[in-house]
């Protein structure tokens, strides 16, 4: 055969084993759609069921300061006193009054008890007997007026006495001694930490969806460790025309270190109804600059498999395999082994197929 000839049919012979040749081999993996529980997060802070700005019964002078911000307190306890010096010498008083009738009772129900005898005998007038009586009854009225009048000043002299209505901790004071306050003047904040909620405001269209079995995690600002067993005490049925967003209220187990009312913090909760996700080994998965990912997958086209660059959504819960929720329709072989330097189009050689 002449010396062109034998070069011609080397190139050709060249020429058809190229694509062989240039196939990359590689890995896959069958992927399939699952559903995925839907999963939200919103903003909150959280609040005592107890928050009291506490005011004394009645007006006066502060005389004493028991506690201060920061005092732990319990049900009870004596927080502040108004100055009772006028109410004890009121009480001391009435308390005189109420024994002097005390004893004009004893003595009128003591000739009441010896006039009758002698009325009976006929030694003494019915008419007077009956005088007998009605004086008893009204030293009677008259002791029983003095004892209420006693017990009102008693209890007004214990109301100048301000007490803690709950436990909890003092966590502002507001007045100081010497100064007058009204009745209705706040001089105490009063928290309690013992019963906490997180409220959180939640958009109108997820009423009535969150689920309250699906698991609630609580991250509070600075505290490192999630609040477990969070619980939805309510959703409130009253949408705010602003935001046209309800209240969802959690009810927060008490927790060591205890936390703080008015920390602000996120939830991850539970919506009824799950999604569609396909779940992508994390091996697979391509990273972009702009912040996007992709997957490459094998696709049959004719000659056999060549390699197709996705860009796929993934669910911001970091997990593994990741959860593609856009991208992929189930049943791709995603390439998990041999992917770097693909390019598009490119020809592939199955290597392995999970």
């Amino acid at each position: 055969m002449p010396r062109p000839a034998l070069i011609i049919l080397a190139a050709l012979c060249a020429t058809s084993a190229a694509p062989a040749s240039a196939a990359t081999s590689v890995e896959v993996s069958l992927v399939q759609a699952q559903s995925l529980p839907r999963r939200a997060e919103l903003s909150g802070q959280l609040s005592a069921a107890r928050h009291a700005e506490l005011s004394p019964r009645l007006s006066g002078v502060v005389e004493r300061i028991v506690v201060d911000a920061g005092a732990r307190v319990e049900a009870g306890d004596r927080l502040l006193k108004l100055d009772d010096r006028l109410a004890r010498l009121s009480l001391s008083s009435a308390e005189a009054a109420a024994r002097a009738a005390t004893v004009r009772l004893a003595d009128a129900q003591r000739m009441e008890e010896e006039g009758a005898p002698l009325a009976a005998k006929g030694l003494l007038p019915a008419s007077q007997l009956d005088s007998l009586r009605a004086a008893r009854e009204v030293a009677q009225a008259e002791a029983h007026e003095r004892g209420a009048e006693a017990a009102l000043l008693r209890e007004q002299l214990n109301r100048h006495w301000l007490t803690a209505p709950f436990d909890g901790v003092v966590v502002e004071r507001q007045v100081d001694m010497g100064e007058w306050v009204q009745a209705s003047d706040a001089v105490l904040t009063l928290v309690s930490d013992a019963e906490l909620r997180f409220d959180a405001r939640a958009p109108q269209e997820w009423y009535g969806r969150i689920d309250p079995g699906a698991p609630i995690r609580l991250h509070i600002d600075g505290r490192e460790a999630a609040v477990e067993n969070a619980t939805v005490a309510a959703e409130v049925p009253a949408s705010d025309t602003a935001s046209r967003s309800f209240l969802l209220r959690l009810a927060v187990p008490a927790q060591t270190p205890a936390l703080l009312p008015g920390a602000s913090g996120r939830v991850e909760l539970g919506l009824r109804g799950d999604r569609r996700a396909i779940a992508v080994p994390r091996e697979a998965l391509v990273s972009y600059p702009d912040g996007g990912r992709a997957v490459w997958v094998a696709v049959d086209e004719g000659s056999g498999p060549v390699a197709r660059s996705l860009r796929v959504q993934l669910d911001p819960a970091i997990s593994d395999p990741a959860m593609v929720l856009d991208g992929l329709e189930g049943g791709e072989r995603v390439i998990i082994r041999g992917q770097t330097r693909l390019r598009d189009g490119e020809p592939l050689t199955i290597a392995a197929e999970r």
